[in-house]
């Protein structure tokens, strides 16, 4: 959480567009609307990012979310 805090810090716009982009076939992973993530899947678990106006899903492996991160960054 703290990575994503940090990204979006640094620029708010881009971390945006970076995190529209990023999603599974089916599931949304990252959004400022909590709605939105819940109506992308089942069993799905939510926490919001502190700090900052976004959702994260967060009953993804370890390395997925690692990946996610990865994407993000490389977007930015």
């Amino acid at each position: 959480m703290l990575v994503l805090i940090t990204l979006h810090t640094v620029s708010p716009k881009v971390f945006a567009m970076s995190t529209e982009t990023l999603h599974g076939y089916i599931r949304t992973y990252f959004s400022g609307d909590r709605q939105m993530l819940l109506q992308s899947g089942h069993q799905i678990k939510l926490k919001q990012v502190s700090g900052i106006p976004y959702w994260a899903i967060t009953n993804t492996n370890s390395d997925r979310k690692r990946g996610m991160i990865e994407c993000i960054v490389l977007a930015m």
